[in-house]
């Protein structure tokens, strides 16, 4: 899973075509009840979602995701 120092990505959180629950972040259950953000990602052929407890874990991924990209 994401490490929050940046030495580890995140891993798809997504089995079967359903969203696990917890989060892709800090590994944190999430209330699959409730609204959550998600967000897809495409790689090659391949397509992750990403699931999140909070907007503050969201932000986090985004964050290292625009890092990467550099």
């Amino acid at each position: 899973m994401y490490d929050r120092n940046d030495t580890a990505g995140p891993e798809s959180t997504a089995t079967g075509g359903q969203p696990n629950e917890q989060c892709s972040v800090c590994e944190h259950a999430i209330e699959t009840t409730e609204w959550y953000p998600i967000r897809g990602q495409v790689e090659d052929v391949n397509f992750s979602l990403y699931t999140f407890c909070s907007e503050e874990c969201l932000e986090t991924w985004e964050n290292s995701e625009s890092n990467d990209a550099e």
